[in-house]
């Protein structure tokens, strides 16, 4: 295994492992590379001319149009006959759904034999480096991750051009054909008492716009990632909205989530009394609740009166996006609001099991030290199998306090709760009081208050 340490989130990196391949015949992979190249230059030259087949269709229809519209005679009989206006009206807004969804299908083509063509140039070992710089690694052309090569990069890219044409012509005609249908109807005698106060201009532009608006959503859906929902689009807006930094690419991260969760799986590490102590500490209705929980919120805003104790109120899955998409730590209240979307967002992605294996994996225990792994090499220098349950309890309650500092009030708050629960006994209780005087003397950890921790610990 080659040891590789690749950015994840801006603000921190996670230690993580690839496989090598070897392969006794390489002629066979770099085969597998000509082949899927090759695909992609068809399948751009396909996109490529069907764009400029839709532009051609479109100025015909568009002539055509213009003809008819001409000839006085010919337009009022049109113009007047609302089987052909809907007619027209129908064709029109079919072909253009169907239009767009096919070129969306295309770009999928396109994007999938991009990333292969990656993959398997990082597996022949071939790497841009720094050439990047040179070659954008959102390109096929520079890209060493397969992920930086994006289903949907922008409106104004061109895998957007053929949804501009097609919304462009598309909704001429549609303001058009409504423009002559109203007035068709008000002329009607039994539409007369209904329809006189009507601006048909007015509700034609706005016919238009929400045909543009509803087209776009259907492109950009079709468009969607393996992970994307309308509820992210909905995330992303409102990151942009506040001002708040948001990863850029969704997919790689919770790709290299999942590779972490992998990663505690391939060392066999037992992490059952962990996850146990984390829910009881972190998350307690987890199993319950759908990403969010109303009572823990309610609980955080009534501690601020100071009549109970400070909480809070993120549940696990808020920690765990937020450790993940959220780069702006500082924006507390907005953030939160982003957290409860994307929390939502994640739960209906990813089942309860997979989301507390992704969370142990990838949340961060310390400053810099991020998943269980990296947790038990920075506090007991080695790789722990089966870990104590002191050493369970010790790592559960760090995931809350990150700041390298023993906060001896809601250690014991927390212990006192859990013996109560019957999760802890007494001698559980003394062992743990070892481990943390054990990290002080070490000075990786340091006590708010000395003289307490001291007698705490029976120093």
């Amino acid at each position: 295994m080659s040891n590789l340490i690749p950015t994840i989130n801006p603000t921190h990196e996670w230690q993580q492992y690839y496989p090598t391949y070897s392969y006794k015949d390489r002629d066979i992979l770099i085969r597998e590379y000509e082949t899927s190249a090759r695909n992609v230059e068809a399948q751009e030259r396909i996109y490529g001319t069907a764009t400029n087949l839709v532009l051609v269709a479109a100025t015909i229809s568009a002539s055509i149009i213009v003809s008819v519209a001409t000839r006085d005679e010919l337009w009022e009989r049109f113009a007047s006959n609302l089987n052909a206006l809907g007619i027209v009206l129908l064709l029109t807004t079919s072909l253009s759904i169907l239009s767009v969804k096919h070129f969306a299908e295309r770009q999928k083509w396109i994007l999938f034999a991009s990333r292969k063509v990656v993959i398997i140039r990082r597996m022949l070992g071939v790497s841009y480096g720094n050439q990047q710089l040179i070659l954008p690694n959102w390109r096929i052309e520079g890209a060493d991750n397969p992920f930086t090569i994006r289903l949907f990069p922008g409106w104004f890219e061109y895998v957007s051009y053929p949804f501009w044409i097609i919304s462009i012509f598309s909704s001429i005609v549609v303001g058009l054909v409504i423009s002559l249908l109203l007035n068709t109807l008000i002329n009607f005698e039994q539409f007369v008492t209904v329809l006189p106060t009507l601006r048909i201009d007015i509700v034609a532009v706005l016919s238009v716009v929400g045909w543009i608006l509803g087209l776009a959503a259907i492109f950009r859906m079709a468009l969607y990632d393996t992970h994307e929902s309308l509820l992210l689009s909905f995330a992303r807006f409102a990151a942009f909205a506040m001002r708040l930094k948001l990863v850029r690419d969704f997919e790689y991260v919770i790709y290299r989530a999942q590779l972490a969760k992998h990663e505690v799986i391939r060392h066999t590490i037992e992490t059952d009394l962990i996850k146990k102590y984390i829910i009881f500490i972190e998350d307690r209705r987890f199993f319950t609740h759908p990403g969010v929980s109303l009572f823990a919120l309610g609980r955080a805003i009534w501690s601020l009166t100071g009549r109970i104790r400070k909480s809070g109120g993120s549940t696990i899955t808020q920690q765990l996006v937020r450790s993940l998409f959220i780069s702006d730590y500082f924006k507390t209240f907005r953030r939160k609001i982003l957290e409860i979307i994307l929390a939502i967002w994640f739960e209906r992605k990813f089942n309860k099991k997979d989301i507390l294996d992704i969370y142990l994996g990838s949340v961060r225990f310390d400053k810099s030290v991020y998943g269980v792994l990296s947790a038990q090499r920075y506090y007991f220098e080695n790789l722990i199998p089966s870990m104590s349950i002191a050493e369970s309890f010790f790592l559960a309650e760090r995931i809350s306090n990150i700041r390298s500092k023993v906060l001896l009030g809601k250690i014991t708050h927390t212990l006192e709760q859990m013996k109560s629960a019957g999760l802890l006994g007494d001698l559980e209780i003394s062992q743990i009081r070892d481990v943390y005087a054990r990290m002080v003397e070490h000075s990786i950890l340091e006590p708010t208050d000395a003289g307490m921790f001291c007698e705490w610990i029976g120093a």
